[in-house]
């Protein structure tokens, strides 16, 4: 079903822009054929970069996902296998997001009730239909390749408008290729976006009814009907299109189309609408269109507000119409002095918005309510995307436009006309890149369209004057490519990075790679990080219970473990997996046996508020992908944990700190300088700060006699190594180092047991103090718990912490309520013997601190007791 209506829609698209374009080609000559062909493939493969923004949580992800999901399903209504799988009553447990996202488990498709787990689509759903059709039929990476393609038909249909508007082929030539190069364009034509297939059936659908109005034959009857089918079926895609489509009703009723024309394009109006009132009726209304008509006492006001739209502009177009025949100013001289007059009103009003408009739209002499149902452009925001030199040729290009002196310039005026309404409506612009998608529709053509009529007129009028010095044949085309060449380069100018960023790049191939190897080794997907959840979700099909990170409360967070917990048990023949972007996590009462950790490493456009990015930063996405079983499976030893934000397995986190800067002090020695000192008999943990550049191959342990040293090394990160030293009796040891730089022992922690530690000090040795950067750590509160992997051996638990505190009190540290550890301020291991147990699960182990401290911090609990870094059992 979902891929016949996509079929429906690209042959709808494809016959929109092929009636569009066709007059400009029917007419050319061959070699203008192939240099249209050759500067749509270029343009097509300099926007063969597609933004691989793959991941949930907006706009892109939400239409991508849902088109995989209508891909895989074949409908847009279905129950969500994995949401089945639990009680109703724990579905809620697994939404993504703040309140306004409670119907949804992936921000992508929204259910009807919480305790239900039918699935729907949430925005209009025809995008996603689109892209599922090439999803369909030539593979997951196809739908990133469909708004290159929707940009290049886009950037011909202006083409032909300015074929109309000049006469000149040359010109319509360069105003695709000025608008394929506009610095809105060239970013928002690699990116998911349902406004292009809005803007492609809008200014097509313009276009042929345009062209029915002006035409003396009859023209082919389905080109009426798919104008009218096209301006009103756009909003399927966009519920902007609506802004486009009472002007045309308006402009329709107050001059109508020919009488063989009429009645086809009234009826593409009314099955467009009635198309619109079945989206929002029966599948999804994300704008609350249906709620805003089924309003007590509205349904009256709608009807009066409709009879008036229909009405006035009805009666005053037949008035008007009656009184030019009867007058001279019915003359071309009169139109063309009007509509140069309305241009200038218009420029006046852009003027105007851009001194007065506020950031949120308000006008201040206008009253404040106006925002709520016109929101202004803020044109300040356009000309930081084009430059103020382009903007401005842009604007005077209007007054040109709307009073050219060519039969053809009543079509484009025509055209023109009803866009503006949306022209001067589209909003605000403040999230650059992500809402310069709201110039795409209206705003980008009219401006490419008028730059256009000011570079020819300009063109035509130095032509007159060189031509009597230096008479060639070619001057106008010569200053027609000179200046649209210098719009180019002024839009360019500062904005270069839009044009040259391959925005996630690799993204794509990253998460299907992750996919295929889920496939293959599970039955059911857990995760804890929704928006990397989901693409593994959609790309292998297996049915996914995501625990949003970042939006869930500890006590939901522990509810969801237990859901977890149950659900695993209850399902003992499935194969589960659990992937996270965490390192080290827990799941209390399973066991979790790791598969493989991946990464991507890419680079991505830095978002500004009101003003261009300035520059790409990496983007790096780490997943770890585990066995999920309740065997009790050994756990790698040792265990290493991270505290980078995951709250699973711990009960009583806190604010998570990021990309902290620690001092660390210590022992440091270099390659020609050893270290030496003597450890007792035991067990003895040594932690070594490595400083750039080194790494734990370059350190090397001797003793003064040939007996053996068990021991054993422990690479926690790039910078940190931990060595756990068993001897027998007490010994010397020799630290060397092999590598450039030094190396830096920060502590030495005697083990379980009796003895460890040492009983000299330390020889040949300076003491240094280094900056740790780039630190992850997690506030926890003074009474909590953690779920560490405990086996049937003696382990050590090793915390990487600080009490947080300013001064030299002391703080005692418990776990287990076993015998405290006494803290000092400051970073630190502390070292911890643990219980030996009879399973190989992760279980709780309760850990306090006195006293508590209360950092006096909004936002922060009273009650903190260690920032702690890196949890780690040996």
């Amino acid at each position: 079903m979902i891929f016949l209506v996509g079929l429906a829609i690209v042959v709808w698209i494809l016959l929109v822009t092929g009636f569009a374009v066709h007059p400009i080609f029917g007419v050319a000559s061959r070699g203008f054929v192939v240099a249209g062909m050759i500067c749509s493939v270029l343009a097509l493969l300099f926007f063969l970069r597609p933004d691989e923004e793959l991941e949930a949580g907006e706009d892109p992800g939400s239409y991508l996902h849902a088109a995989y999901a209508f891909s895989d399903h074949q409908r847009v209504f279905f129950d969500d296998p994995a949401l089945a799988m639990i009680p109703s009553d724990e579905r809620a447990l697994f939404r993504y997001g703040h309140a306004g996202f409670r119907a949804t488990k992936d921000a992508v498709l929204w259910r009807d009730q919480l305790e239900d787990a039918r699935v729907r689509p949430h925005f209009f759903a025809a995008y996603s239909i689109l892209l599922a059709f090439a999803a369909r039929l030539f593979g997951t990476y196809a739908p990133f390749v469909v708004s290159p393609l929707l940009a290049i038909c886009v950037g011909w249909i202006l083409g032909v408008w300015t074929w109309r508007m000049t006469g000149n082929r040359l010109t319509s030539l360069l105003a695709a290729l000025l608008y394929w190069l506009h610095p809105v364009i060239t970013w928002n034509a690699r990116a998911l976006r349902a406004e292009w297939p809005a803007s492609l059936l809008v200014l097509g659908g313009i276009s042929l009814w345009g062209a029915c109005r002006s035409e003396k034959s009859g023209a082919c009857r389905i080109q009426p009907f798919l104008a009218g089918f096209s301006i009103a079926g756009a909003s399927l895609f966009h519920v902007t299109a609506l802004y486009v489509l009472l002007p045309v009703l308006f402009v329709s009723l107050a001059t109508p189309l020919k009488k063989g024309a009429r009645a086809y394009f009234w009826g593409g109006i009314l099955a467009g609408v009635s198309l619109l009132s079945l989206q929002v009726s029966f599948v999804s209304d994300p704008y609350g269109i249906l709620g805003q008509l089924q309003m007590p006492g509205r349904n009256i006001l709608f009807t009066c507000l409709v009879a008036l739209f229909v009405l006035v502009p009805w009666l005053g177009g037949m008035a008007w119409r009656r009184y030019l025949d009867a007058s001279p100013l019915g003359s071309d001289s009169f139109l063309r002095f009007s509509g140069f007059l309305l241009g200038w009103m218009i420029v006046g009003s852009i003027l105007i918005l851009m001194r007065f408009r506020q950031d949120d739209g308000v006008i201040p002499f206008l009253p404040s309510w106006t925002a709520n149902y016109l929101s202004l452009t803020d044109f300040v925001g356009v000309t930081r995307m084009m430059s103020r030199l382009w903007f401005g040729i842009s604007i005077v290009g209007i007054p040109l436009l709307l009073s050219g002196k060519r039969q053809a310039d009543n079509t484009v005026r025509l055209l023109i006309l009803v866009l503006l309404p949306a022209f001067l409506s589209i909003g605000w612009t403040d999230n650059y890149m992500f809402e310069t998608r709201r110039m795409l529709t209206f705003l980008v053509p009219v401006l490419v369209v008028s730059t256009m009529a000011l570079v020819f007129w300009g063109a035509c009028s130095i032509a007159r004057v060189t031509d009597h010095v230096f008479p060639v044949k070619w001057s106008r085309s010569f200053f027609i490519i000179l200046f649209v060449c210098v719009c180019v380069g002024l839009g360019m100018r500062g904005r270069l990075h839009l044009y040259t960023t391959w925005n996630h790049r690799g993204l794509h191939a990253f998460y299907r790679d992750v996919a295929q190897i889920a496939s293959e080794k599970g039955d059911v997907l857990l995760a804890e990080y929704t928006q990397t959840a989901v693409p593994l979700e959609r790309l292998s099909s297996l049915p996914l219970l995501p625990l949003a990170w970042g939006y869930r409360d500890d006590t939901e967070y522990r509810k969801a473990e237990r859901s977890w917990f149950d659900l695993v048990s209850r399902r003992p023949d499935d194969r589960f997996l659990f992937v996270t972007p965490f390192k080290g996590v827990a799941l209390p009462g399973l066991s979790l046996h790791p598969l493989g950790d991946y990464e991507v490493r890419t680079v991505r456009m830095d978002r500004a508020r009101r003003s261009v990015p300035a520059g790409v930063s990496a983007f790096h996405r780490r997943l770890s992908m585990y066995r999920v079983s309740t065997s009790g499976e050994v756990s790698p030893y040792p265990y290493i944990r991270k505290m980078d934000g995951s709250r699973l397995g711990v009960d009583g986190a806190a604010n998570h700190m990021r990309n902290r800067t620690i001092p660390v002090s210590g022992l440091s020695f270099e390659k020609e300088r050893s270290l030496s000192f003597v450890l007792n008999a035991g067990r003895t943990i040594l932690a070594f700060l490595i400083p750039a550049g080194g790494t734990a191959d370059n350190l090397e342990v001797l003793t003064a006699t040939d007996a053996p040293i068990n021991m054993q090394h422990t690479v926690v990160s790039e910078r940190w190594l931990l060595m756990d030293v068993d001897m027998s009796s007490d010994k010397e040891i020799t630290l060397l180092w092999n590598g450039n730089g030094r190396a830096i022992l920060t502590d030495v922690l005697p083990g379980a047991g009796e003895g460890g530690g040492w009983v000299a000090t330390p020889s040949v040795a300076d003491t240094e103090t280094v900056s740790l950067r780039g630190l992850d750590a997690q506030w926890l509160r003074a009474n909590s718990r953690i779920a560490l992997p405990v086996g049937r051996e003696q382990r050590l638990l090793l915390l990487l912490v600080t009490t947080g505190r300013d001064d030299d009190k002391r703080v005692a540290l418990s776990v287990d309520a076993r015998e405290s550890v006494s803290l000092f301020s400051g970073w630190q291991w502390i070292c911890i013997p643990l219980d030996v147990s009879d399973t190989e699960v992760f279980r709780w182990h309760d850990i306090a601190v006195m006293p508590a401290w209360d950092p006096q911090i909004r936002g922060f609990p009273e009650d903190l007791g260690l920032l702690v870094s890196t949890i780690i059992v040996m």
